[in-house]
């Protein structure tokens, strides 16, 4: 009996939606959604390695990592119904921030970090991604609290005026209860990590945060974390306000 990918797809989600948040079923129902119209298989059995690999030349780590879940569980379940084979992305793996020709020494750190977060930053091209970015560079939150932020605690930060334009520009898009960045970042820190390193194109978080802090000393702000570096001197600069952030570099042009 031949197994429809409509049937295979309402069976998988139907299933995986018990279990994982809802943004993260989204992102998976988009992936096979727009990879049954791109290929254009009606059959489970259908599917051949070339439709993937089209797939995975014209689309994110993200979409393609959804699909991968998807077909590998049809894989599973299907598997032994007869010669059905399915076939499954390959795991794509990438170094964890962007390869560079020599050592760094511990005082061009700060010098690296600010080249990452320019590269990163060019790659930012959406405005719920400049949020998330801002939320690091400009605060100084980890990746851990973005996550868990509400559109009310966005509103609480002060505002500088490239946030606070990206705020209002997408506040009716933020759910109006719960984590402000669901839709995207999910409400699990693994599963936002995953999306932020296809983002950035590898570069972490933390280094947003770094580079963030690097700048507010250089502007005469307090820095946020000040983890490794705290003493009395960083005390007595002034905390941030949306005079003193607006000292800070601007990412992107007004």
């Amino acid at each position: 009996m031949r197994i429809s990918m409509n049937q295979a797809s309402d069976q998988f989600l139907n299933t995986y939606s018990k279990d994982h948040a809802p943004g993260t079923v989204r992102q998976v129902r988009i992936a096979i959604e727009k990879f049954r119209k791109e290929s254009k298989v009606e059959w489970l059995d259908a599917v051949s390695h070339f439709h993937v690999k089209q797939f995975m030349a014209t689309h994110s780590r993200q979409q393609i990592s959804a699909l991968r879940i998807f077909l590998q569980a049809c894989k599973e379940a299907y598997g032994n119904a007869g010669p059905i084979s399915v076939p499954v992305p390959p795991i794509l793996r990438t170094p964890s921030r962007p390869a560079i020709s020599f050592p760094p020494k511990r005082r061009d750190k700060p010098r690296l970090w600010v080249a990452h977060t320019n590269a990163a930053a060019e790659r930012m091209t959406f405005p719920h991604q400049k949020l998330v970015f801002l939320c690091g560079y400009l605060y100084g939150l980890p990746l851990a609290k973005v996550v868990r932020m509400a559109l009310k605690d966005l509103c609480d930060l002060p505002m500088r005026q490239d946030f606070y334009e990206l705020l209002e520009g997408m506040r009716y898009m933020l759910p109006a209860g719960g984590p402000a960045f669901k839709p995207w970042l999910g409400r699990s820190v693994v599963y936002a990590r995953r999306v932020w390193r296809d983002w950035s194109g590898g570069v972490p978080f933390t280094e947003i945060v770094c580079a963030g802090d690097a700048a507010r000393l250089e502007a005469g702000i307090r820095p946020v974390s000040g983890r490794k570096h705290r003493n009395e001197m960083l005390d007595l600069l002034p905390p941030a306000s949306p005079v003193l952030l607006d000292r800070m570099p601007k990412l992107w042009a007004a």
